[in-house]
């Protein structure tokens, strides 16, 4: 009977998340796995392989303890806070936390920028083996690399590029704020960085990290299917060192750790190779059964999920040394809880309460249905502490089959699954949380905050049922997905706004070498420039306001997925299930606040498709419905000063039903 267990430690100091995996009889005398997480937001790519890998460890008899570094996940701090010395800390406090359990055992798994962690903590904490997953040889050059995403979006709010990366990392060397136009701009994807952090990367670099002559397996998977696997070298870096050094290819698993086009929940490739590594090379039976086959065999999203729940989900408590349920951090007391999900297993969340006296408005934050609890650029969390600690409860947790929550939805492309969460796939877990968040903080009024599919999902839930009665909804998808592959929908609006971007960079000369290398998005170009000509025909020819036949949709499916969809044959439709929830929400008085960022091609969606062609459903809902917008924001509210005018906003509306 294997457990699964959501808890801090280290509470002593600054509290660390974790899910433990444990085996029957526990951790005693048993092989531990400890993982180590890449960092940005390809920590929580990886999520839910990695709980779906402690579930098959744990079958197979050994322990898997998955945590979060601070300033990461549901882990105390803040990422100006992290640099490459306090992420090794965390994993060797992590490895210290397993070895009290009783792991005579203990393998440890970086992946990606975690690798360099691990490598580290491996020789301070005394692991006996080490697991290299797709490693970065070198954070540095890593560094500059994903800072191009930084610059380019520099453009939506500056129109123009402001500070360099070289200009970046010379001002926070010099000890400057790096701010402009009100933005911070030492980020990687939303999340701050430090002088400290740019100069630990240099030292984080492999096999140099390691200096420890125990085992190491390196693990590759291709980034493309098909694509050769570069040797960079590691492995005979490694040998000469001393060590041992296995290679290990694993050409036909998803690259998880990045955002593709299939939402992948398991690697069976990958877990098999773990999972007969831990219980010391053998392919027992436990390996291939609790991982599965990586193509769902058909039919909708009941039919791919599978039960997958372990036979006890607890929480921590006095037999695990040094772990509690419940911590204070920054005057909020946060508490790891399970739900109770019905037939589709168990939903792992953290509950955040107020100090003090509560507010009587609660907040309930859904995430988008791809990335777990904690939302697209850590904002679920970020936002629940600061609204508890102006007194109101909150609640984040992971919908089923996602993040750390029981049952499984099978690997399945983007597209069709954002199809399903538009026609209310996780609603029932929404209104399952409302219900639990109101019974535990006695609060009178439930509020549902959600980004993107998060939104859609806060909506429909809503409509169901009377223990929501306010939502915040950042950026809705009103129209569904399309099911043409290798298909952008771009709207007419954001058409102009995304061609004008590129208009701005004509006399740029690293742009046009860019575009001349075949590095430019070009789908996304000659979809803008589609969608502006569209436009344009249909105001030459008067047909503004007429709605387009939806062009028919190509069955044939990708990778062998074979799926049913709602809508299937309607590609660009828009989605009936948003008009019948609004419809059902305002029609008993219910409050619906729709927010967009001001470069959010959904927000032009909304106008066009919506506001335009509906204007009766805005009558309706007057006095119930605000619209609003965030300056300069793009759709998934990637800065953190969009993400604190979304929370302080917020705040000003929850008060008021006090």
């Amino acid at each position: 009977m294997t457990q699964e267990r959501h808890f801090f430690f280290r509470t002593d100091g600054t509290p660390l998340f974790a899910t433990l995996h444990l085996p029957a009889g526990g951790a005693a005398g048993r092989t531990a796995l400890v993982v180590c997480d890449s960092l940005f937001e390809e920590k929580y790519w990886c999520e839910r392989v990695f709980a779906n890998l402690g579930r098959a460890a744990a079958a197979a008899g050994a322990a898997t303890l998955l945590f979060d570094y601070a300033g990461y996940g549901n882990s105390a701090g803040e990422p100006i806070d992290v640099d490459p010395a306090s992420l090794v800390r965390d994993a060797a406090d992590a490895c210290r936390f397993a070895r009290d359990l009783g792991a005579s055992r203990i393998v440890f798994l970086g992946i990606r920028w975690g690798a360099a962690v691990a490598s580290a903590a491996a020789g301070v904490a005394g692991a006996d083996a080490l697991v290299l997953v797709q490693p970065i040889r070198d954070w540095s050059p890593e560094l500059m690399k994903a800072l191009r995403a930084n610059v380019a979006g520099q453009y939506a709010i500056f129109r123009k590029t402001v500070m360099t990366r070289e200009q970046i990392i010379g001002e926070l060397a010099a000890g400057g704020a790096c701010e402009h136009g009100g933005y911070h701009m030492n980020n990687v994807e939303g999340y701050l960085f430090s002088h400290r952090f740019v100069e630990g990367a240099r030292e984080m670099t492999l096999p140099a990290t390691t200096g420890t002559d125990i085992p190491v397996t390196i693990v590759r998977i291709p980034e493309k299917a098909g694509a050769p696997v570069r040797d960079d070298g590691l492995a005979d870096a490694i040998r000469a060192g001393g060590a041992t050094c296995e290679e290990i290819v694993i050409p036909d698993d998803n690259a998880f750790w990045i955002n593709n086009r299939i939402f992948t929940s398991r690697a069976p490739g990958f877990v098999e190779a773990i999972v007969s590594r831990l219980a010391g090379g053998g392919r027992g039976e436990a390996g291939a059964p609790a991982t599965g086959d990586a193509r769902p065999a058909g039919g909708g999203p009941k039919e791919q999920e599978r039960a997958d729940a372990p036979a006890v989900v607890a929480m921590a408590g006095d037999d695990l040394p040094g772990a509690a349920d419940a911590v204070t951090i920054g005057g909020v007391r946060e508490e790891a809880v399970v739900l109770d999900g019905g037939e589709t297993g168990p939903v792992a969340g953290v509950m955040y309460r107020p100090d003090g006296a509560a507010r009587e408005t609660g907040v309930v934050f859904t995430h988008g249905g791809l990335i777990g609890m904690n939302g697209a650029f850590r904002f679920n969390t970020r936002a629940a502490r600061r609204l508890a600690a102006a007194g109101f409860p909150c609640l984040c947790a992971d919908t089923h089959g996602v993040g750390r929550s029981g049952s499984r939805l099978g690997n399945v492309e983007q597209r069709v699954l954002f199809r399903w969460i538009c026609n209310g796939l996780f609603a029932d877990d929404v209104v399952a949380a409302a219900r639990l968040l109101r019974e535990r903080s006695g609060a009178r009024r439930i509020a549902a905050v959600g980004v993107c599919g998060g939104a859609i999902t806060n909506l429909i839930a809503q409509s169901r049922s009377a223990e929501i009665d306010d939502s915040v909804l950042l950026s809705i998808p009103v129209m569904l997905p399309s099911l043409r592959y290798g298909e952008v929908r771009m709207s007419e609006g954001y058409a102009r706004f995304y061609l004008g971007l590129y208009l701005r960079k004509i006399f740029n000369l690293r742009a046009w070498w860019r575009f001349l290398t075949f590095r430019s998005e070009y789908d996304k170009i000659f979809a803008a420039l589609g969608g502006f000509l569209a436009g344009l025909s249909r105001r030459i020819g008067g047909s503004a306001n007429r709605r387009p036949a939806p062009p028919p949709a190509k069955p044939a499916a990708k990778s062998g997925l074979s799926v049913t969809v709602p809508g299937a044959g309607e590609d660009m439709s828009f989605n009936d299930d948003f008009l019948r929830a609004y419809r059902a929400i305002v029609g008993r008085g219910g409050q619906i606040d729709f927010v967009f960022g001001e470069h959010d091609n959904f927000r032009w969606e909304f106008e066009s498709e919506f506001l335009a062609r509906m204007p009766g459903e805005i009558e309706r809902g007057r006095g119930l419905v605000t619209i609003e917008s965030i300056e300069h924001a793009n759709h998934m509210y990637t800065l953190r000063e969009w993400q604190d005018e979304i929370v302080r906003r917020c705040a000003a509306r929850f008060s008021g039903g006090d």
